[in-house]
C-alpha cells in the first residue's frame, strides 16, 4: 500500500482512534477486508466513520504514517491509568497492547469482535495493517521540534458547545491561511 507521509499531531480531549461502538466493527470486520485501493469512501454515521474514529479511517487508508496525541484540556479526566489515556482501545494497537506504541489495525472476523468485548485475549487477527507509530502526551508537555507544514482545526459539533464558535472563529480568522492549500474552506 503506498502511504501518504503524513505525520500528525493530533491535539484534543479525545484520541479519535474509536470508541468500540458500530463505526469501529465496522472498520475493524468489514472495512480492513477491501483492498486499500476500495476504503476511501466508507459509510457514514454511528455504524461507520464519525467524529470519534476518523483518524482510526484515515490509518486504514495509509494517509498517517506517525501519530502523537496531545491531550488538551482537562486531561485529569481521560487518565484512567497513571500510564496510559483512558480512551485508548488495545484492539487498534500492536499485539493488543497500548505499550507497545504503535498502532497496527487488525482484520477480525466478526463474531470474535463480538466475543471479546472487554477484552482482546481471543482475537486472532486474519490479517495487519502496516505499522504506525504512536505516543501521547498531555498539552502542558508538549513542544513541537519543528515548525508545521499544516494545522487545521476542526469542529466537531456534536461534542463542542456553540458557545466555542466565536472562539473557533477568532482561532480561524488570527491563526488559518485558507489560501495556503487550494480547495481548503
Amino acid at each position: 500500500m503506498a502511504r501518504a507521509g503524513f505525520q500528525v499531531t493530533h491535539v484534543d480531549a479525545h484520541a479519535d482512534l474509536g470508541t468500540g461502538d458500530r463505526g469501529f466493527h465496522y472498520l475493524l470486520t468489514e472495512l480492513l477486508r477491501e483492498p486499500p485501493h476500495n476504503r476511501h469512501s466508507p459509510k457514514t454515521g454511528d455504524d461507520g466513520l464519525s467524529d470519534g474514529n476518523y483518524l482510526a479511517f484515515a490509518i486504514a487508508n495509509g494517509w498517517i504514517d506517525e501519530l502523537t496525541y496531545v491531550i488538551g484540556g482537562r486531561y485529569e479526566d481521560f487518565m484512567d491509568y497513571p500510564w496510559q489515556p483512558g480512551d485508548l482501545l488495545p484492539h487498534v494497537f500492536d499485539d493488543f497492547d497500548v505499550g507497545t506504541s504503535t498502532i497496527r489495525l487488525p482484520t477480525l472476523a466478526p463474531g470474535d469482535l463480538r466475543e471479546s468485548v472487554g477484552g482482546t485475549e481471543r482475537l486472532r487477527p486474519l490479517a495487519l495493517e502496516p505499522p504506525v507509530p504512536f505516543d501521547w502526551l498531555v498539552w502542558h508537555e508538549y513542544e513541537a521540534v519543528e515548525p508545521f507544514d499544516l494545522i487545521c482545526l476542526a469542529r466537531s459539533p456534536s461534542f463542542t458547545p456553540a458557545a466555542a464558535d466565536r472562539l473557533y472563529d477568532e482561532i480561524r480568522s488570527r491563526f488559518i491561511d485558507e489560501t495556503a492549500v487550494a480547495g481548503c474552506r
